[in-house]
């Protein structure tokens, strides 16, 4: 996993309707609900770049508003997120230009050895 674990919030917040669009965090599952092609939640990924995002009525039904230790779902509006992603898009970034360096590596020890054998 490239980015950094999100932490959930520390004190409950009630839904906030007017912030969406929303993505939605698993107390259960310590990880982000995916999206599914209904626009429902959908599955689970820790990768925050994979996580689904939510229109109000999907975000609402899953905000969970019992006590932390029974809570299962919270909302959490995209814009709180968006330091992690911004930071999951550099290091993304960063491990393909690894990647593009070491292919550009192979790519020249082939040649050298194809020139040796010549």
């Amino acid at each position: 996993m490239l980015t950094k674990p999100f932490s959930p919030p520390k004190r409950f917040r009630p839904f906030q309707a007017e912030r969406g669009p929303w993505l939605i965090w698993s107390y259960y599952h310590n990880c982000w609900h995916r999206r599914s092609s209904d626009g429902t939640a959908c599955g689970y990924t820790n990768d925050v770049t994979q996580a689904g995002v939510f229109d109000e009525r999907t975000a609402r039904a899953y905000h969970d508003t019992a006590p932390k230790r029974w809570r299962r779902d919270v909302s959490i509006p995209a814009f709180k997120v968006a330091a992690a992603l911004k930071h999951a898009a550099i290091e993304k970034r960063a491990e393909a230009e690894r990647i593009e360096a070491v292919l550009a590596e192979i790519a020249g020890r082939r040649a050298l050895e194809n020139s040796h054998d010549e």
